[in-house]
């Protein structure tokens, strides 16, 4: 029987935690700490095959990993995270100071699902039998995922017999390369995201390249006040352009607009037959302002021959319907976020539930998949 030692900031999760492991008779949860020093002293009087630790902001888990480098006999390390996008850059450092494995698990305040506690058992069987770490082991940081985009930034590029330059960096002459002859006229992209939106979008908007040659609009579930701060920190950390949006504001290749909260987003157009963006205060739709399905139906009317969809992590079905409506009047491709990174799994499984999903693949391979799609 394989002992496991417990580290969680909190009691109840440790029970929850311990509970599952001991319903397994390979395993024995031995000892339980609320912090990874007082972890550490346990290991070193003691004797544990595996670790298992709920990452926190309260949690100094490369201190810790650092530590049991200096240990002849040490524990295999599984991490249990409720958020891989705020988590990824940690747990890619542990991992390279020699933890096993992660495990996502829902919302702390929610508790353990039978998923989770399935995934936790298979990873401890895992590492008891010494396998090698699975692939899904290796988050990707968004900054290293970004050369590859670069790269088939450039193949677009050239398919488009375009000269562009994919260089992200934040001195990067942001109106030169959004202004930039290789815009395709005839596609948008068409993003949706709620509950875990701002953290999926810290992962995936960095990612795209500068020239980007299609506009990208997005509604994010937001009350007012907030989505113009979401929009400049995505500004700042990123090579594209990324703003709120704002009435009659007319659609460029390289942008990101965001729905304001407390507004419906549709496009429309100018008086010279250009996109743009329309706001208006019609009451929520399903307690919803913005609302995806109404960004959706509205491009139905379009002069958009193709519309990429997005759907990202989220609570409930919203953009179900739009696109459906949107799949009757226009040629689209929908990418929608796999379950493994989302914070709820909502929006995207409806999406999935009805047949619509061209594409499921985890946030940080969301950008490759755009680029590659555009590319065809």
């Amino acid at each position: 029987m394989q002992k496991v030692l417990i580290v969680d900031d909190s009691a109840l999760m440790r029970r929850k935690i311990c509970d599952i492991i001991n319903t397994d008779k390979d395993f024995q949860v031995s000892e339980m700490s609320m912090n990874t020093q007082d972890a550490y002293n346990k290991i070193v009087e003691n004797a544990y095959a595996i670790v298992v630790i709920g990452l926190s902001a309260r949690m100094d888990v490369l201190t810790f990993m650092r530590q049991l480098q200096t240990l002849e006999n040490r524990p295999r390390v599984i991490f249990l995270t409720s958020s891989i996008a705020e988590d990824m850059q940690t747990i890619r450092q542990a991992m390279s100071l020699g933890a096993y494995d992660y495990v996502y698990r829902e919302n702390r305040l929610h508790g353990m699902t039978d998923k989770v506690a399935s995934e936790l058992l298979r990873s401890l069987h895992n590492a008891s039998r010494g396998l090698p770490a699975p692939k899904h082991a290796q988050p990707v940081d968004p900054y290293e995922a970004t050369k590859r985009v670069r790269e088939m930034a450039q193949r677009v590029s050239q398919k488009l017999d375009r000269s562009v330059d994919t260089t992200v960096h934040r001195d990067v002459d942001k109106d030169a390369t959004a202004t930039s002859s290789g815009m395709r006229k005839d596609t948008l992209i068409a993003l949706a995201c709620s509950t875990g939106g701002p953290q999926a979008l810290q992962v995936l908007i960095p990612m795209l390249p500068a020239d980007l040659p299609v506009p990208l609009v997005l509604v994010q579930h937001m009350p007012a006040g907030f989505t113009d701060s979401l929009a400049r920190r995505l500004d700042q950390t990123s090579a594209i352009h990324v703003k709120q949006a704002e009435d009659q504001e007319v659609l460029r290749a390289g942008w990101v607009y965001i729905a304001p909260g407390g507004k419906h987003m549709e496009i429309g157009k100018d008086r010279s037959g250009r996109p743009m963006v329309s706001l208006n205060d019609k009451p929520p739709i399903g307690s919803l302002k913005p609302c995806a399905d109404l960004m959706y139906e509205s491009l139905c009317h379009s002069d958009y021959k193709e519309i990429l969809c997005v759907v990202l992590t989220g609570m409930g079905a919203d953009g179900t319907k739009g696109i459906q409506m949107l799949k009757k009047h226009k040629k689209i491709y929908v990418i929608s976020e796999s379950q493994d990174t989302c914070v709820v799994y909502g929006m995207p499984r409806s999406i999935e539930q009805q047949g619509l999903s061209d594409k499921v693949v985890p946030i940080n391979q969301i950008a490759d998949a755009i680029i590659k799609k555009l590319g065809d």
